[in-house]
């Protein structure tokens, strides 16, 4: 399976939704949204990234360690949340499955 690291918004941009593998989302030099989503590739979000909004149809399997996102709205889905990760809201359709250690969602 490939793996690619991402820290910036136009690297995000450049992958196409039939990729399959492995999106990590790590030490972000920028916020950066993601609104859509890959059919076939596996989305983790870690370290120090700061990520500004998931939305639509966006599917995240992790946000771990000490990544940030502010929304998660639209029909957007995230599967685990945990460790020090910060959802700041999460609104409309969303759907967080599992928050566990110090993981903190402040507005549902």
């Amino acid at each position: 399976m490939k793996t690619i690291i991402i820290k910036t918004q136009k690297e995000l941009d450049k992958i196409k939704e039939d990729f399959g593998g492995e999106i990590i989302i790590k030490e972000t030099t920028e916020w950066l949204m993601i609104n859509r989503k890959f059919e076939k590739a596996k989305i983790k979000i870690s370290g120090n990234a700061t990520i500004s909004y998931v939305s639509g149809n966006a599917t995240i399997s992790s946000v771990y360690e000490n990544a940030t996102i502010s929304y998660v709205s639209g029909n957007a889905t995230i599967s685990y949340v945990y460790g020090n990760a910060t959802i700041s809201s999460v609104y409309e359709n969303a759907t967080i499955s599992y928050v566990y250690e110090n993981a903190t969602i402040s507005s549902v």
